[in-house]
């Protein structure tokens, strides 16, 4: 029988894999609406109704991650996967074969009920597999994965919106792919072989399965009994929820703007977001650096100041070529929040709830996407698309001053879970 080793390759390579088919309850069909606008045209009030298409499944995720996470902790990791691995591939490519605007959100929605399978199992799994260091390292890869399969993506559905407004969705057949892979080397990791939050002083060699815990002296792990820490839970949800309020201006303004301004077409607006995308990745790659020198206050503070200036270079641009500058240092921002907060409330969360809390980061995460257009929209009307990029942009400025006056009583309430 083959030995269960997370660090196995395969194993691994599966894992961070799969875990990019996240990307499509996200802003890879930016470049799309233009065309689809285009297409359906005659449907009252569809500037509104077509930014669903690339809200609709942020939302719908951010509504069926709790019960992903129930189902993630009650019935299994892998199971969850293999489900919703199989669902994101037929939800996605739907679009290309549905005529009419009802049936594509019909789809997009399910494709959400696949994405939050998706997030909250694959990123549950890389906690119960991975620990310390190698987990920091770990989260940090599937970020990056996850950016540069955006960055793939976005560049494919430029020039496929350009063809015709269906073509965009075929993308989602990466799914079907890569199905046979998680059933083949994924495996649902025993109770007793889930990595705990505080693992037994085995050395940081990584991986903890039937090693961190099964050596040492108690059989249970050593969490079991942990309390919950709701409030740093809840300051971590609160964080991630504006982060992607803030990130996702870009890709639902920044086609439109791009167009009034320069006239760009649907491939010139795919270069532009996929160059943000592709600084998150290279920024996530090092993530697990960055978290040997700072702690996480620390990333947060730097995340917030990267976020802010580049934005109010995106505004300063007018469509220039510092417009690129702007969304490589935005996204370079991002692309450090991000795991960030995941390797934080995964340090930091009991084993027997990890599926459901990270759960609840997985709605605060969508929410956040699905909110942007909501929030930014009055801000867009009584400004401009330029001037919303500045504005989002001082706001993460003027939060990092209060970080760091706050830091203290962070780190106390991180120490204070119950």
């Amino acid at each position: 029988m083959r030995k269960k080793n997370p660090d196995r390759f395969a194993v691994k390579g599966t894992l961070l894999v799969v875990s990019t088919l996240v990307v499509f309850g996200g802003v890879i069909m930016a470049p799309t609406l233009p065309a689809i606008r285009a297409k359906f045209a005659h449907i009252e009030n569809i500037d509104f109704w077509v930014r669903f298409v690339l809200t609709l499944p942020p939302l719908v995720i951010a509504l069926s991650a709790p019960l992903a996470g129930y189902l993630v902790d009650t019935t299994g990791r892998k199971i969850v996967l293999v489900t919703a691995t199989g669902m994101a591939g037929l939800a996605g490519v739907s679009g290309y074969f549905l005529q009419t605007f009802g049936t594509v959100l019909i789809g997009r929605a399910i494709l959400g009920l696949a994405v939050a399978g998706l997030m909250t199992s694959t990123t549950t799994l890389i906690a119960d597999y991975y620990y310390g260091a190698e987990r920091s390292r770990v989260m940090g890869l599937q970020a990056g994965f996850m950016g540069l399969a955006g960055t793939l993506f976005l560049l494919l559905t430029g020039p496929m919106a350009d063809i015709d407004w269906r073509t965009p969705f075929l993308v989602h057949s990466m799914a079907f792919a890569i199905f046979p892979f998680v059933l083949i080397f994924i495996y649902e990791p025993r109770p007793t072989e889930r990595c705990p939050v505080k693992p037994p002083a085995q050395g940081d060699v990584g991986t903890c399965v039937a090693q961190s815990i099964q050596e040492s002296k108690s059989s249970t792990p050593v969490d079991e009994q942990s309390p919950t820490p709701v409030r740093l839970i809840a300051f971590i949800y609160s964080v991630i929820l504006l982060v992607e309020i803030v990130f996702y201006v870009v890709p639902i303004h920044l086609p439109f703007y791009l167009q009034d301004v320069v006239g760009s077409s649907a491939t010139q607006t795919g270069i532009a977001i996929a160059v943000m995308s592709l600084s998150f990745a290279a920024s996530s790659f090092f993530y697990g650096r960055v978290a040997r020198r700072f702690d996480h206050i620390a990333v947060l503070m730097i995340g917030f100041v990267l976020m802010g200036v580049g934005y109010a270079l995106v505004t300063l641009s007018q469509g220039s070529g510092l417009l690129f500058i702007g969304l490589v240092v935005s996204g370079f921002g991002n692309g450090q929040l991000l795991p960030n907060l995941y390797v934080w409330l995964a340090d930091e969360t009991p084993v027997q709830v990890r599926g459901r809390v990270i759960g609840g980061f997985t709605t605060a995460l969508f929410l956040g996407q699905f909110l942007s257009p909501i929030v930014s929209q009055p801000i867009t009307t009584s400004f401009d698309r330029a001037n919303t990029f500045l504005i989002v942009g001082l706001v993460m400025l003027a939060l990092v001053p209060f970080l760091f006056v706050g830091r203290k009583r962070l780190r106390l309430i991180a120490a204070q879970p119950a």
